[in-house]
């Protein structure tokens, strides 16, 4: 069964596969490659192998396709080649993990030597742990199949969209790490003052930001149900300490693999059936494994792989997914992997203004993300005392020729300035200050379209030594005069945004934002009004964050901190009226029972639902909605959710698999443009 949003890629999969004999599948996580797979599968008719990286995803296709055979890549690896060629169609599952050596040269054996067509599916075929591979071009000679990215699915409302909120889970500890490497290490005055001074600073923000049980407690959404990913097994009970702190009704289960098998099913299995419940991971349940309603993930678990950064938000990114999911990012994810905003921006879609909505998907809030920015300038001048070993010189000898400051990268702790210092120690990079006819000539060449950004175009040169080059050749910088354009939206968004108006004037960097507004007299104009301290006052209890929309100008991280500053919660003072609304009412409408308390949101009345146990009794179906659904869904598809009152359509889709029913192609076709059951 396809949903609507799959046609067009399934389509676009099978004319592939009929012109080339193998396709891989990039789309987002939970977008359903599986399905659209299994579907050609069962059109086609062909005897098929599903290799998988985990067993656990081996069982989900043994369940979702009963005819395929199933094996783990490690088993892929070691099967005779003979055996691997009998079968007429090979599904790589997690496609990615073939830009590995060993299972990497298996796929590329089998994909050349083949009559049969091979499909692979990820949602992102590049390697990025090993220098950028892309196993769609290795493998699959460039034939892909692009589905959706996140932000395409939330913009077409194929996902719900999902709030982002990061935070740093141990930052105290961090700042008390730097201060005893400060206290043994061998600055000179200047560099210890100012590495105090940045310490000084990190301080001040660690006491001013909220703590990290706050944050877990002001977004969590209504019915929590997620996902906490850990580094290691060792953090897991840490990870436990801490929703425990902030949940202390919260059930929190485990799975990890020095488990026995029998345990993590039983484990699992109970995190599925509770109504509100987390479940703690390192990484079994990071990819390939479907779980039915997580509207939570808490990343505990440090990532510098895009990859694994995207396969955890994508648990609860899923197709038909309800409600509004949450991301919490207490380890600085989004800052430490930066490289995102530059390789991944328009996959992720995030935007960088705090609070603002893009395409439906925003970052709610941001606490002491800069502060790991900041840590970074403390490491550099740190690391300036530390001696060079007779290993790191040899590095230096043998790449700096040909790599430049790029060595840096194979030298752990060591700063692009220090490395060049060291070089010239060394007497290595003594050439290296004289510049050739050959770089004079791209500056000229580029430098007035391009400003100082040409220093990509001249490895191991910096921007401050192409600035200096620059002036001894006389070459004049591109026009960057402020246009009267530029100045109104300066002039109308500063004072509401800040430097955040910089993302609204392509080419102005903040520091240029920041220098032109003070040329125009602009300032932020943060401090709240009484009027706006008293509406939060009466309406925040009634309203959470709802109240945003009563103040134009202020963002949600805005709201959301003076909040905390005038310490208001949001209220749960339910009369015995309104209960006596929910109990008779909720069972048949759902959510949409809010609509008779006025001054009540979803969110607050889908909390009050679960804490007075309505919302976790499954509504059975009766024996007149199933001969509802046979007489008429064969006609009308889903739509035939308005004769039932309290189904929806999702809960339907379900229920006609269950019964084995089937929507007539036609009627499917022109009644649900948003999916519905395939014939055949």
């Amino acid at each position: 069964m396809l949903l609507g949003h799959n046609e067009p890629v399934y389509k676009n999969l099978c004319e592939t596969l009929e012109k080339h004999k193998k396709a891989i599948v990039v789309t987002f996580t939970g977008g359903g490659k599986s399905f659209l797979a299994s579907e050609y599968l069962a059109e086609s008719g062909l005897h098929a192998l599903v290799v998988c990286p985990k067993r656990t995803i081996c069982s989900q296709w043994a369940a979702l396709n009963q005819s395929v055979d199933t094996m783990t890549y490690s088993a892929f690896a070691k099967v005779p080649l003979e055996d691997l060629l009998r079968y007429e169609a090979v599904i790589l599952d997690e496609a990615h993990h073939c830009g590995s050596r060993v299972w990497g040269a298996r796929a590329k054996e089998l994909t050349e030597n083949t009559a049969g067509v091979v499909i692979g599916l990820t949602a992102d075929s590049v390697r990025w742990s090993d220098g950028g591979k892309d196993v769609a071009q290795e493998l699959f000679d460039g034939h892909i199949v692009k589905g959706y990215s996140l932000q395409e699915a939330i913009e077409q409302n194929i996902v719900r969209p999902f709030s982002y909120v990061c935070t740093i889970i141990g930052f105290n500890r961090m700042i008390q790490e730097r201060v005893e490497r400060l206290s043994n290490g061998k600055l000179d005055a200047r560099l210890r003052a100012k590495a105090e001074h940045l310490i000084a600073r990190l301080k001040l923000d660690a006491e001013a930001a909220a703590s990290v049980t706050d944050v877990l407690r002001q977004y969590m959404p209504a019915n929590p149900k997620g996902i906490v990913f850990t580094d290691d097994i060792a953090a897991i009970e840490e990870a436990r300490g801490l929703m425990n702190e902030a949940f202390p009704d919260m059930s929190c289960y485990t799975i990890h693999s020095k488990q026995s098998k029998e345990k993590n099913e039983a484990q699992l299995a109970a995190f599925m059936q509770a109504p509100t419940a987390c479940i703690i991971s390192v990484n079994m349940l990071g990819e390939g494994v479907h779980v039915d309603g997580v509207n939570f993930i808490v990343m505990l678990r440090r990532t510098q792989s895009p990859t694994v950064y995207f396969q955890q938000i994508g648990r609860c990114t899923k197709v038909g997914s309800d409600g509004e999911p949450v991301i919490f990012d207490i380890v600085g994810n989004r800052c430490t992997l930066r490289m995102i905003e530059v390789k991944k921006a328009e996959f992720l879609g995030l935007s960088r203004r705090d609070g603002e909505k893009k395409g439906g998907q925003f970052v709610l809030s941001s606490y002491l993300e800069d502060g790991l920015r900041v840590l970074d300038e403390i490491d550099e001048l740190l690391n300036q005392w530390r001696p060079w070993s007779v290993e790191e010189d040899e590095i230096i000898r043998k790449f700096y020729p040909s790599e430049g400051l790029e060595t840096c990268s194979r030298l752990s702790n060591r700063t692009k300035n220090s490395v060049r210092d060291r070089a010239c120690f060394l007497g290595i990079a003594r050439s290296n200050y004289y510049w050739k006819k050959e770089e004079d000539d791209i500056l000229r060449k580029y430098h007035p379209k391009e400003g100082t950004t040409v220093c990509s175009r001249l490895p191991g040169r910096t921007r401050n030594a192409i600035k200096a080059r620059l002036a001894t050749l006389g070459i004049v910088a591109p026009n960057n005069r402020w246009t009267k354009e530029e100045d109104n939206i300066l002039q109308e968004y500063y004072p509401i945004e800040g430097l955040a108006a910089c993302s609204r004037l392509p080419g102005r960097t903040r520091a240029a934002t920041q220098q032109r507004a003070v040329n125009l007299g602009l300032t932020m104009s943060s401090r709240w009004t009484e009027e706006e301290d008293n509406i939060l006052r009466e309406q925040y209890p009634i309203e959470g964050m709802a109240v945003c929309s009563r103040l134009p100008g202020r963002s949600r991280n805005s709201v959301m901190q003076r909040v905390f500053r005038l310490n208001l919660t949001v209220s749960s003072r339910w009369t015995k009226e309104e209960d006596d609304i929910l109990r008779t009412h909720y069972p048949k409408e759902g959510v949409a029972v809010c609509s008779r308390i006025p001054g009540r949101t979803k969110e607050a009345t889908m909390s009050r639902v679960s804490h007075l146990g309505i919302a976790s009794r499954r509504r059975r179906w009766t024996k007149g909605e199933d001969d509802i659904l046979r007489k008429y869904y064969p006609i009308e598809g889903t739509a035939v959710y308005s004769r039932l009152p309290g189904r929806t359509r999702h809960g339907i889709q379900k229920r006609v698999v269950a019964l084995s029913l089937h929507a007539e192609e036609a009627q499917a076709t022109n009644r649900l443009p948003s999916g519905g059951k395939r014939s055949g």
